[in-house]
């Protein structure tokens, strides 16, 4: 599925939204609109937060921003399509560890509560007037691809027969094309 960048969403039906209104929009309404633009389902669950359910290729993720206006910081995260058993707990932080050694941007979390794995990534903003179209779209594209690429070796290391030292080098290949 093509996602659609921010700047498609200038056009709303045959006329034509005001610059000033991503200018002065709230970097959390910049998502909404990205959000909406996608058509992901959209829970918002109050003015500074939302969730997005979004389809991937391994399955269900969820997208959680929260907008911190006293910090202006923008907290963005992936949770994945996948649980962990409590026993599994030391195998998977250290295949989060692993996997965050060659992240570019953002961190892999296991979360112990939930027994769930995130990807996050704060956006800091103060001092910069907030937020445009073009950083949010990226910050969301790249915590939703490092979501992606780092799913089907999670999925080996949970499981399957590997431990997370054996299969990370090789399930973090950046591939192109399909087989």
């Amino acid at each position: 599925m093509k996602r659609r960048s921010l700047n498609e969403c200038f056009y709303v039906g045959k006329s034509e939204l005001d610059i000033s209104d991503f200018i002065d929009a709230k970097p959390i309404d910049l998502v909404m609109r990205f959000v909406k633009q996608q058509e992901w389902f959209l829970h918002r669950n109050n003015i500074n937060e939302l969730i997005a359910d979004v389809p991937g290729r391994w399955g269900q993720h969820q997208l959680h921003i929260e907008w911190f206006e006293s910090e202006e910081t923008l907290d963005v995260s992936c949770n994945l399509d996948i649980t962990f058993d409590k026993i599994q707990l030391s195998e998977v932080t250290m295949l989060t560890s692993l996997l965050n050694q060659d992240l570019w941007l953002g961190h892999f979390v296991a979360c112990e509560r939930t027994n769930t794995i995130k990807v996050r990534h704060k956006l800091m903003l103060r001092g910069a007037g907030g937020a445009s179209p073009e950083q949010i779209e990226d910050v969301i594209e790249i915590v939703l691809g490092e979501a992606e690429q780092a799913f089907p070796t999670i999925y080996q290391v949970l499981n399957g027969p590997y431990a997370a030292r054996d299969v990370v080098t090789f399930g973090m290949i950046q591939s192109h094309g399909h087989a």
